[in-house]
């Protein structure tokens, strides 16, 4: 029973560590929208559009597809 306990635990850990950086990342992006709107949806990378679908799909993206695979 103690097993399950620990395990139980450590998921739940993980579980808040995801959650948190999730949060963060979003923090983050909602940031960089509201302080500078223009550039919000640019690869950090290239300069190119980052794609509304990836954006809709994760507004924290900071990197367009094709830096994303070359990283």
């Amino acid at each position: 029973m103690i097993g399950r306990g620990r395990a139980g635990w450590a998921m739940a850990q993980a579980t808040a560590r995801r959650r948190a950086s999730e949060v963060a990342r979003l923090t983050d992006a909602a940031r960089r929208l509201t302080e500078d709107p223009e550039e919000f949806g640019w690869c950090d990378a290239c300069g190119e559009p980052s794609g509304l679908r990836r954006l809709e799909a994760d507004p924290s993206l900071r990197r367009c597809l094709e830096c994303t695979r070359q990283a």
